[in-house]
């Protein structure tokens, strides 16, 4: 092991077994460790076989049951009212028809998990379909969007930079 990494090791355990003694209050970011367990059949009445044939459960992730409750204060008060939320809408491809983009957690019939986007696009009065899965295979954790700069943001933790933008180019959706 080098010099460097036995230092940091070191560093990091005196502070985290010192904080308690000099009143220093040592959070977590719940949604770095946070893992969902999918049981759901079907997200917003549609069976999640029509969604992908491959999922066995999937859940679309809300702030009742995404959000520990002794976290739901905070989150209500720094997040949810700078626009971020587990879905959101709008006419994200400009086709005059009303979108819902949803995050959530899935589980295959293989045992694999991981996270989704998933865009419907309302056909009738409360008649949705889907028009774009993307998945993101591994770790079924937490995820959330956000609007920025007009066009959906799907981040992977909140208070730091891993998202990924959607747009839509050249008649299709794009997430990078």
């Amino acid at each position: 092991m080098n010099m460097r990494r036995t230092l940091s090791i070191i560093v990091f355990g005196l502070a985290f077994f010192l904080a308690p003694q000099i009143g220093l209050v040592v959070t977590y970011a719940w949604w770095v460790v946070i893992v969902y367990e999918p049981d759901g059949t079907s997200i917003h009445s549609i069976p999640i076989s029509e969604i992908d044939p491959s999922w066995s459960f999937a859940d679309p992730l809300s702030k009742k049951d995404a959000v520990p409750p002794e976290e739901l204060d905070d989150f209500e008060k720094n997040y949810e009212s700078d626009g971020f939320s587990f879905s959101k809408e709008g006419d994200f491809n400009a086709d005059g028809k009303r979108d819902r983009a949803i995050v959530g957690v899935y589980k295959d019939r293989a045992g694999k998990t991981g996270r989704f986007l998933l865009i419907l696009t309302e056909t009738q009065r409360n008649k949705w379909v889907k028009s774009f899965l993307y998945k993101n295979p591994g770790k079924s954790g937490f995820s959330i969007l956000h609007m920025e700069a007009g066009h959906l943001v799907w981040y992977f933790c909140m208070g730091c930079d891993i998202r990924s933008s959607v747009t839509w180019e050249k008649g299709r959706y794009k997430v990078r």
